[in-house]
């Protein structure tokens, strides 16, 4: 009977540290994967607005009702064609102001070489890249980070590091029920002491951008958007 009752404990310590680790790897639906892009994929994002960024009390945000979308139309030479826009019932798009521009359909290309994706402009005189995501343009390396290991709050890690840029985890984040392990936690505030923004940015090569979040080196406040579960 000791021997019965110990393997069931066994057995059921097991299934619970399987299902904390396991679950949605990656998470079901049709996101953009960065190690396996296709046309057709979309990924859809919901605004969020945080309140200091340099607080490491404060991890307060609220949702606002704009949802931004991003869906590979195209692939060539140049890598994956992506096309960002706000959906038709955002609030932006019948006066809110949350995002500007708000009617406006951006296209530039991800692609991905020695293992990190970039994030382009289409080609052509004058090209310019217009995107909603953040002020700078992302480069994302898409090896798995190895630490430190940190948390995120709300819409912020729980940790600062004292250099302009720098990389984390987050072994176990979760984000509307939905459960993915390893995330990359990348910080870029280069910009920030000549009083421009800062951005940080949660992904993983098979979830893609789960998270990202700009900041306002006067204000400290944010902006970002989280990934809506299918």
């Amino acid at each position: 009977m000791r021997t019965l009752f110990f393997l069931l404990s066994a057995l059921l310590l097991w299934a619970s540290c399987r299902d904390r680790r396991e679950p949605l790897q990656p998470a079901s639906g049709n996101f953009i994967r960065f190690n396996d892009m296709q046309i057709g994929q979309s990924s859809r994002y919901v605004l969020f607005e945080g309140e200091d960024y340099h607080d490491p009390d404060n991890f307060d945000f609220v949702y606002r009702p704009d949802t931004l979308v991003l869906t590979v139309v195209g692939a060539d030479a140049n890598g994956f064609l992506i096309e960002e826009k706000m959906t038709p019932g955002s609030a932006s798009r019948h006066g809110a102001g949350y995002i500007i521009d708000a009617d406006s359909i951006y296209r530039y290309y991800f692609s991905v070489n020695d293992d990190t994706l970039f994030q382009k402009a289409l080609p052509g005189p004058g090209a310019y890249l217009n995107h909603r995501l953040g002020y700078t343009t992302l480069e994302l390396p898409l090896a798995q980070f190895t630490g430190p290991e940190i948390e995120i709050i709300g819409w912020k890690p729980d940790y600062m590091d004292g250099n302009f840029y720098w990389s984390a985890i987050d072994r176990d984040y979760q984000l509307f029920g939905v459960f993915y392990p390893d995330v990359n936690v990348l910080s870029d505030n280069r910009f920030m002491p000549p009083d421009g923004p800062g951005v940080w940015c949660a992904y993983t090569a098979t979830n893609g951008l789960i998270k990202i979040a700009t900041y306002n080196s006067w204000t400290r406040q944010g902006q970002g958007w989280d990934l809506l579960p299918d």
